[in-house]
Parts: C-alpha cells; sequence; structure tokens
C-alpha cells in the first residue's frame, strides 16, 4: 500500500523547473548530479545543449517533482539557456569560485535571461561553486553581488558535497506553494521539516531519478516520457506540453 500510495503521489504532483545557467566548467552539472544521485563523477563532461533530470520531493501531502535543467555554458550554446528559462520557477546563477571571469560573467547571464522572464514569477539564485578548492572569489564578494540583484547566495561543494542540501531545500522553499506556510513558520522550521521528510527515508528522497537530453550537433542522447503532473502556475501548462513533444520528436527522429 505504501508504494501504491507514493505512485499516486507522483503521478499528481505538482511541477516545478529549475534550471542553471553559468560559463562553461562551473560544475553545472556536478550539482545536478549530487542533487539527483548523491554522486560526484570525477570524469568531465560538457553538456551539449541542455540537459535535464527529475526528482520528487515530498511535504506532507503534497509531492513536487522537479524538473532540474542543465544548460550549457560555451558561447555556442548561449541562445538555447535563453529559451529554456521561460516559465522556471528557479533560476540558478552558478560561478566558480576558483575562477574570477566566471564571476565577472554572472551580470552578463543575468541581464541576458532576464529577457526573457517575468521577474515576478521567478527566482534567481546565485551559486559559488568548488569550495574545496583555493578561492578567488571571496564570500563577501559573492553576498555583494547576489544583494545587489536580489538573489539567494550559496557556497558549495558539489564535489564534496558542502551545503548542497542547503542549497537545494532552501530553494524549493522560494516557489509560490510555500508562501501562505511562511507566513505562519520560518524558512529554517521548514527546511527542517523537508529534510525530516525527504532525507530520512531514501526510497521517498529518490524514487523517481529520470534523465533525459536533447540533441545538438547530431549527437544522440536518451529520451524520457514525463508522467502527468500538475503545473504550480496554470499558465505554464501549453509550454510544459511543448517540451514534452519537442522530446519525443527529437527522440523518434534520431531513431
Amino acid at each position: 500500500m505504501q508504494n501504491s500510495n507514493m505512485l499516486s503521489t507522483m503521478n499528481n504532483a505538482f511541477k516545478l523547473k529549475f534550471i542553471f545557467i553559468g560559463d562553461y566548467s562551473t560544475g553545472k552539472t556536478s550539482i545536478l548530479k549530487r542533487i539527483i544521485t548523491g554522486e560526484f563523477d570525477k570524469a568531465y563532461e560538457p553538456t551539449i545543449g541542455v540537459d535535464y533530470n527529475s526528482k520528487i520531493i515530498y511535504y506532507k501531502d503534497a509531492g513536487f517533482k522537479i524538473n532540474i535543467w542543465d544548460s550549457a555554458g560555451q558561447e555556442k550554446y548561449k541562445s538555447l539557456a535563453k529559451s529554456y528559462v521561460k516559465n522556471a520557477n528557479i533560476i540558478f546563477i552558478v560561478y566558480d569560485v576558483n575562477k574570477e571571469s566566471s564571476f565577472t560573467n554572472v551580470k552578463m547571464w543575468y541581464d541576458y535571461i532576464k529577457e526573457s522572464i517575468d521577474e515576478k514569477k521567478v527566482k534567481f539564485i546565485l551559486i559559488g561553486n568548488k569550495i574545496d578548492l583555493e578561492k578567488k572569489v571571496s564570500t563577501e564578494q559573492g553576498k555583494k553581488l547576489a544583494d545587489e540583484y536580489d538573489m539567494l547566495f550559496f557556497e558549495v561543494s558539489a564535489k564534496k558535497n558542502d551545503n548542497m542540501k542547503k542549497m537545494f531545500y532552501h530553494s524549493i522553499l522560494e516557489v509560490s506553494y510555500f508562501d501562505e506556510i511562511l507566513k505562519t513558520q520560518s524558512k529554517d522550521e521548514l527546511f527542517k521539516e523537508l529534510i525530516e521528510e525527504n532525507e530520512g527515508n531514501l526510497s521517498k528522497v529518490d524514487i523517481i531519478s529520470n534523465h533525459n537530453s536533447m540533441i545538438f550537433d547530431g549527437v544522440k542522447t536518451t529520451g524520457l516520457n514525463l508522467n502527468s503532473v500538475r503545473s504550480i502556475n496554470d499558465e505554464k501548462t501549453e509550454e510544459n506540453k511543448k517540451e514534452k513533444n519537442s522530446c519525443c520528436m527529437k527522440k523518434n527522429n534520431t531513431k
């Protein structure tokens, strides 16, 4: 019965869209993999175009199916990021604390992407990754930039798994579903509840860990048909359908 109930929750989950943008080699893919699988892959393989995975998170009787998009940081794929940020709930801008140019380019990414979104419906989060290495960008610099652009700010290490849970679960609390709940509870209280609900039962945390990649430059990748889900914002439904159909069409064209 428990598995049946969990499957029902999955199929009726609220749908969220998170996307990672930023320069290449800042660790966006490693962050995504750490979130989805809890693992770190030492082998570096640059993202081609865009890639996404899905993860179910629970809060009491609600389920959230989070589609997490990873965009390539190379210049030739830059326009793709602009296309896929539409109707996102959370946009993460990632820089490498060991690479000053990736931090300098955060402003460029922000200005470039904001033209394609409704700033009232999306939350930007700034992430300084690779804190296991020697820092060339200070914590103070990161905080100052985040404050300037009204972004949440986290420093993490995907490799060492430092601050990853804090970053991910606090990001979930930024979606509109929790607005009313946060009027009576603090973010710290809700964060603890999410951790207890999802980290205490590993079969629930990673019950769904699906993978789907787009196809660019003739590269064939795997495909995934997503379950039907409810969207947090009704206006996102049409785009969700278009994204799903686009994925399926690209998959069929490669057969």
